[in-house]
């Protein structure tokens, strides 16, 4: 009750804080689980089955897209009704999403064992990290549905206003994947599997934590009830679905433009494995970011089932300021000394010229991120506020609509260094455009009182039927 009244009414710079500090971690969390196995990887295996780990990448993302689509939809959808006071509908649309998701995560996991030779090969795999791609991918699916579930139960603890358990369950995985990752990778020496297989583990824990809060806490407002989530109200998945559209498009436009990354940056010597450092480095930048926006959006969503838009307004530039913040120094210090994070991923004895070229590139690669929570920061407004498309053209410019063209562009231009500029060319451009829709939606709510068009011609209509 005290999460809720913070919710709806109590100081936005704490609302923020509250919810997107817990979801920074989180999402930092879950961005070390590759990361911290692309150290092992890197220093005690070799650099070409770093880039092997570069080559599974796409198909995380893809699988991934699921689960966000309906975790965090389903996250938005129900903290919409918990905002109109409608419990057990948000009860409904959490089983019902839970079940759904499942199932389609199992279908995947089928379809990437049965196709995973000519699916490394669509994501740039080659001779020399081809077997480390295999040994990789081949444990990391069957990891799937306990990575799946895991996220959906963080995410729809989060919209209970439960964010510091869900942390919790994160950081548990966490730290049993470390764990393991120095016992499998330096004491056992199983290489790229081991590395999977602590993966997976650290996922499998975090799912048996948030399993035992939705079957046995009794301070959660959902309860799993497989019975219940069988029983499928379309009409609900649908709103799940077109919610949660978004981020499902931001991680499909992942899985295409690293596809295209990977096979344009291949014909360069050790691209690959520099590539693997740099977006790992570029999600621990990029987390903070997105945990608020995850922070923002039940916040959102419960202000905006409720109908109080100016408090929306006035946690978007909280949330804003926070963004910035985080971007500019996170990023400063990246940017500042990028020999020491290269060297975090491959061991200095290694190619010097690998060293050398990444530490250059990283002198300016991860500037758009100093920026990238305004588009972040706006695509969830749009998606809280049931805005579908232009959450999902939000989504999708940073990854798809800037980034494809930047790279074939710039790398039929520049060659292999106009390549590394696109990503923050994507990233400015991407933040350019998420800051003018929202002076867009701005100057119309000032002018209307509403959000969009759309709840402005409900409401006359829902006046006329009231005249009627």
């Amino acid at each position: 009750m005290k999460n809720r009244e913070l919710m709806s009414s109590g100081n936005p710079f704490k609302a923020v804080i509250i919810f997107s500090i817990p979801s920074i971690l989180a999402m930092l969390i879950n961005s070390i689980y590759n990361v911290v196995d692309k150290i092992f990887i890197g220093n005690f295996v070799s650099h070409e089955a770093l880039a092997g780990l570069q080559v599974v990448a796409p198909l995380t993302f893809l699988a991934f897209s699921v689960i966000v689509m309906f975790g965090l939809g389903s996250a938005t959808y129900a903290s919409n009704k918990l905002g109109e006071k409608k419990d057990s509908e948000a009860n409904k649309v959490f089983n019902n999403s839970f079940v759904l998701s499942s199932i389609i995560v199992i279908a995947i996991m089928i379809v990437f064992f049965a196709l995973s030779s000519p699916l490394l090969t669509l994501c740039g795999a080659l001779p020399e990290n081809r077997s480390y791609a295999e040994d990789y991918l081949f444990v990391l699916i069957f990891g799937f549905i306990f990575q799946s579930m895991s996220y959906f139960f963080t995410m729809n603890i989060r919209s209970e206003g439960r964010p510091v358990y869900s942390m919790i369950a994160q950081v548990s995985g966490c730290l049993v994947n470390i764990a393991l990752d120095a016992l499998f990778i330096i004491a056992f020496q199983w290489g790229v599997f081991g590395a999977a297989l602590a993966t997976v583990l650290g996922h499998i824990s975090n799912f048996i934590i948030g399993l035992h809060f939705y079957l046995f806490s009794k301070k959660n407002y959902f309860k799993l009830n497989l019975k219940d989530g069988f029983d499928i109200n379309w009409g609900f998945m649908a709103q799940v679905v077109l919610i949660g559209l978004s981020s499902a498009i931001l991680n499909i436009c992942n899985f295409v433009s690293t596809i295209i990354y990977n096979n344009v940056i291949g014909k360069y010597t050790n691209a690959l494995s520099i590539l693997a450092i740099l977006t790992s480095l570029d999600a621990l930048c990029i987390m903070p970011c997105v945990g608020i926006r995850q922070g923002l959006l039940p916040i959102f969503g419960y202000n905006y089932g409720e109908k109080k838009y100016d408090r929306i307004f006035k946690v978007y530039g909280v949330g804003l300021i926070y963004g910035l913040i985080f971007g500019i120094v996170i990023c400063t210090l990246i940017m500042s000394f990028p020999r020491f994070f290269i060297n975090l991923f491959v061991d200095g004895t290694e190619t010097e010229d690998l060293i050398n070229e990444a530490a250059r590139i990283l002198r300016f690669y991860p500037i758009g991120i100093t920026i990238i929570s305004i588009n972040m920061n706006t695509s969830a407004l749009y998606q809280a506020t049931r805005a579908k498309f232009k959450a999902s053209m939000l989504s999708a410019l940073r990854q798809c609509i800037y980034l494809i063209p930047s790279l074939y562009i710039l790398d039929a231009l520049f060659g292999q260094t106009g390549v590394w500029n696109a990503m923050p060319l994507s990233d400015t451009f991407s933040a350019i455009t998420g800051f003018i829709l929202f002076i867009v939606t701005y100057i119309f709510y000032k002018k209307t009182g509403f959000l969009s068009y759309k709840d402005l011609k409900n409401s006359l209509k829902r006046d006329n039927e009231v005249l009627e």
